[in-house]
């Protein structure tokens, strides 16, 4: 979902496009499909934006500094169509899905020589219109703050840390002091050209599978029309057509985790469901076009295939599987002053 979105204009005299999406501004797709999808899936980086961390909207490689305060907002929709949900050998039958996200994201420094810091909030929820009794929730839904700093450690050198403390669960209404949970995304990136940059990054959460997740990438601006974003989880080839239309192909691998409510399990006959973590994944191929209307307001329209959803409680040692592709669409409003 999802937050930094800085690579798009990494390479603009002040760089700032993740993050999630920052957050939940950057769901784009993968670029070079197969070795971006590959790579987000050797790295498994999780929801986690840790991969598009490393760079500063207000600093620049050559070290100068802009000591205002920017704002961003970001919000999108996410339609997704049918898939038959099974767990070995017994069927759920088809859900739909929606996802919908908004994220508020100030950034500002206390003075010249202070590191950037970062403070907003976050919030999604997916809908699954799934059978009642079926193990795949009604719904899934997060509100967190995000606060961080990005860091100049040399002329070519940036860093990103931020922690996302905040409720996970399945409902604003339902949420609990067990939902809590504070995710940490660390990353850095090299700037080796004013046209190719490295990134390294991982996420910090306790309630993965695997408690630390780390990711490699590069970001290349092969021309001024064509450029290669090869950052897990969220991937892409873009393409300028104008100077307000781009396009973009590629894929993005998700993956967040929540606590389901105390009577979950029992509700539906597994009882060792009952306040279970689960670890929500999901693979998405797509192309889509950018309009940047004005210097405030970015439309974003997406869609394609999503092959492959998972509902993991990992610790409970049940999966529950969605493998026949499914279609979806996505709109996304990105808003900079």
């Amino acid at each position: 979902m999802n937050p930094f979105g800085w690579q798009k204009t990494a390479f603009e005299p002040r760089c700032r496009r993740l993050g999630a999406r920052p957050p939940i501004a950057v769901r784009c797709a993968t670029g070079l499909c197969v070795l971006a999808i590959a790579a987000t899936t050797i790295f498994r980086c999780a929801d986690a934006h840790a991969q598009a961390l490393a760079s500063s909207p207000l600093l620049n490689p050559s070290g100068d500094t802009v000591s205002k305060v920017n704002f961003d907002a970001d919000a999108g929709v996410d339609f997704i169509g049918s898939g038959h949900a099974h767990q070995k050998n017994q069927k759920f039958g088809s859900y739909d899905e929606l996802d919908s996200s908004l994220s508020l994201l100030a950034t500002f420094q206390t003075s010249s020589n202070s590191p950037v810091w970062r403070t907003g909030l976050d919030w999604e929820r997916y809908w699954f219109s799934s059978d009642p009794v079926s193990t795949v929730p009604s719904a899934l839904e997060s509100l967190n703050l995000r606060l961080g700093a990005d860091l100049q450690l040399s002329p070519a050198i940036f860093m990103r840390i931020e922690a996302l403390p905040g409720f996970y669960g399945q409902g604003l209404n339902e949420f609990s002091g067990r939902q809590f949970n504070v995710p940490v995304e660390i990353g850095a990136s090299y700037v080796y050209s004013n046209r190719l940059y490295f990134i390294v990054g991982a996420e910090v959460n306790y309630e993965l599978d695997f408690p630390v997740f780390p990711a490699a990438g590069f970001l290349w601006r092969v021309n001024d029309k064509l450029t290669i974003n090869a950052i897990a989880p969220k991937p892409e080839i873009e393409y300028e057509l104008t100077d307000s239309l781009t396009l973009h192909a590629g894929g993005e691998f998700s993956e967040n985790t929540y606590r389901v409510n105390g009577d979950f399990g029992r509700i539906r006959g597994v009882t060792k469901l009952d306040n279970a973590i689960v670890q929500f994944n999901e693979i998405r191929i797509g192309a889509g076009v950018t309009w940047k209307v004005n210097k405030v307001f970015s439309l974003d329209l997406e869609a394609g295939a999503v092959p492959y959803r998972r509902f993991d409680y990992n610790r409970a040692d049940y999966k529950v599987l969605s493998t026949n592709t499914a279609p979806y669409l996505a709109i996304d409003l990105t808003v900079k002053f």
